[in-house]
């Protein structure tokens, strides 16, 4: 096959699959195409080849057939990359802007452009499942079709095609606002998940002190500074502060709640198999798998969960003033439950849990 044809092919699959994946708008679908086309390519290089030309220079073949397989991969990560660029050079210039025109200091400045994202930002909670998820899944369950794309997800591709879609719940708003301020004023940022209501909001830290941004349900209006947020919520709606079992960062599961201005409970879980009358059977129930449900709570009735050590114990921050229902599972050598439950009123509880067969 000579240089010329090859390079005829080339640019003809490019153009084709580029239109193709321009048209999709960064859907599943674009990705399905994606992959469909690397592999029909390689296969229709591999036929072309084997028809047309002696079969003698494979390396030529096999590199081909990497760069048609690849290729529509490295197109759907550069329109990601480019689209992503102009989107953050928009919302640099307004911070700019705001920093320096509007006598804004860079909180004030910070909120104001995460509020115009926020107006651009298409909400789907209880609507529909953001496409951001089935593409995430769809990618990571196929990485070996989509090895660079998967890559590139596991950097940061996947927040800045999460800040491109511009849609999905409360937690796909959470992740992209806190990459996405990060990313254009270089400020610390986080995403802090509730346990007891299902809600995620980012945060900002400035001048070392840490601000809840939650544009779309608690903090509406204006940053709330992050020891006042219980407070906060008390005042201006109390259900969902009793709602609240535990304030974690998302990314380490390391609990937030004093530093919110709740008031933390350390919990210590005794788990023993108790599967006959004879005391002296009991034992702990080590590796078993732990359950905790808060009684009160807005959709998200689960609010820890984790395995006991060799010892039996399992521990866990959550928050005081709740009641919770603690259930401890083990499936060998024989299936056994325990159930329990705990009203939380200190800065440490215990409580024993005695699990028996349920055959």
């Amino acid at each position: 096959m000579s240089k010329k044809k090859i390079l005829e092919i080339l640019l003809i699959y490019i153009f084709v699959v580029e239109i193709a994946l321009i048209l999709l708008d960064f859907s599943l679908y674009t990705f399905v195409v994606a992959g469909a086309a690397g592999v029909a390519g390689s296969l229709f290089i591999i036929f072309y080849w084997y028809k047309k030309t002696d079969r003698k220079n494979y390396k030529i073949l096999v590199l081909l057939i990497l760069l048609i397989y690849l290729l529509p991969q490295i197109i759907v990560l550069t329109n990601i990359e480019l689209e992503y660029s102009k989107v953050k050079s928009d919302y640099m210039k307004e911070y700019q802007y705001s920093l320096n025109y509007r006598d804004n200091n860079e909180l004030n400045a910070s909120w104001n452009i995460l509020g115009s994202y926020n107006k651009e930002f298409e909400k789907t909670y209880a609507i529909s499942t953001p496409p951001s998820r089935f593409i995430f899944r769809y990618v990571k369950s196929r990485f070996l079709i989509y090895p660079i794309l998967w890559q590139y997800f596991k950097l940061d591709g996947f927040n800045k095609l999460l800040v491109v879609q511009s849609r999905g719940g409360c937690g796909e708003f959470a992740w992209t606002a806190a990459f996405f301020l990060n990313d254009v004023t270089g400020l610390n940022t986080r995403v802090v998940s509730f346990e007891g209501i299902d809600h995620a909001f980012p945060e900002v830290e400035v001048n070392n002190v840490w601000w809840v941004f939650d544009l779309v349900y608690t903090t509406p209006y204006y940053p709330i500074e992050a020891h006042n947020f219980a407070s906060h919520l008390k005042m201006q709606n109390f259900d969902l502060y009793n709602y609240v079992a535990n304030l974690k960062k998302r990314d380490t599961g390391e609990t937030l709640l004093a530093e919110h201005g709740f008031s933390p409970s350390n919990l210590t879980i005794t788990t023993i198999r108790d599967i006959t009358n004879n005391p002296s059977d009991d034992e702990p129930a080590t590796n078993a798998e732990v359950e905790i449900f808060a009684f009160q709570n807005r959709y998200d009735p689960l609010v820890a969960k984790g395995g006991t050590d060799n010892f039996g114990n399992y521990t866990v921050t959550l928050n005081s003033g709740k009641e919770y229902l603690i259930l401890v599972k083990e499936g060998e050598p024989i299936p056994i439950v325990g159930l329990d439950r705990i009203n939380l009123s200190s800065p440490n509880e215990s409580i024993v849990v005695y699990l028996h067969k349920y055959e």
